[in-house]
């Protein structure tokens, strides 16, 4: 129950986040706000852990894995989402995360030895439901559905479920380690990636000149969404992924695309369609079972 709660939260917020990050992606380009998003977050989980004493070297190895998992992560998979935002809109690109539990429930069974209760499967078949009828009205509105950017969401969650799997494993590896320390050490990664990144961008614009060529009310927007859609988001998806079972996470967290849909209404001030009524009745019944059936 625990883990569910966290992971709700951590959707919650990241939709939220998510119409942030759109926004300047289109404005700033998604490397610039990528990389801004990780500067708020990386001062924010260094504060928050400092004042909870958990700023500690967790050793070589274990560093270096979670390096790995914020490189991975973090800085490929994330950026390669963003630039799926801007050319598809959050809504669709949640979509495709349907197919992350398959990555997950294939990565936990291989490298952790994870198993799924009878009830944990039932709901991922409502989750990836829910999915599918979004799906049907995204097509209906856009009959034109672009391989290239398919392609490049599918490639963006296959590195955040390897960077998820490397975090789950680390968090197995250390009792001391929290979501708090181990999203630090994580952005050491995401950082040294948007510096290859960058390096290969057609656009390339600095965090000081970005933010000195917005206003300072969007200035606000920026802070406001990068600290919750990545600082908060991420602190309770990471606690998620530490006492939860990683493939149910992942079907959980499919329901940023609902809230992300949710979102979209009232930015639109449109009432929601039925076909986000069916998803939602979906999502509901998917996680009763997850909660009841052993």
């Amino acid at each position: 129950m625990e883990a569910y709660t966290y992971t709700l939260c951590a959707n919650f917020c990241f939709a939220l986040g998510a119409i942030t990050f759109t926004n300047f992606s289109n404005k700033l380009g998604h490397l610039w706000m990528n990389k801004f998003k990780a500067l708020v977050a990386f001062i924010f989980f260094f504060l928050t852990a400092l004042i909870n004493e958990q700023v500690f070297f967790p050793g070589l190895n274990l560093f270096a894995l979670l390096v790995l998992s914020g490189f991975l992560g973090l800085g490929i998979g994330d950026t390669l989402i963003l630039k799926s935002f801007v050319n598809m809109g959050p809504g669709r690109t949640l979509l495709i995360f349907g197919f992350q539990p398959a990555f997950l429930g294939i990565l936990g069974y291989a490298f952790l030895g994870q198993s799924l209760k009878i009830g944990h499967l039932v709901g991922i078949v409502f989750c990836i439901l829910c999915l599918a009828i979004l799906s049907v009205e995204s097509r209906k509105k856009n009959k034109e559905f672009s391989l290239k950017y398919i392609a490049i969401a599918m490639s963006g969650i296959f590195f955040d479920s390897f960077g998820v799997m490397i975090s789950r494993h680390c968090f197995e590896s250390s009792n001391l380690l929290t979501s708090f320390n181990v999203n630090f050490f994580r952005i050491f990664g995401a950082a040294l990636a948007y510096l290859i990144l960058t390096k290969t961008a057609s656009k390339k614009i600095s965090i000081i000149t970005g933010l000195k060529s917005i206003t300072r009310k969007e200035r606000l927007q920026a802070i406001a969404g990068a600290f919750l859609g990545t600082f908060i988001s991420l602190s309770f998806f990471l606690k998620a992924i530490q006492v939860g079972n990683l493939a149910v996470v992942s079907a959980v967290s499919l329901t940023g695309v609902v809230f992300s849909s949710l979102f979209e209404s009232i930015q639109n001030k449109k009432w929601p369609s039925r076909y986000f009524l069916s998803a939602l009745c979906c999502f509901f019944i998917g996680m009763y079972f997850v909660f009841t059936l052993k």
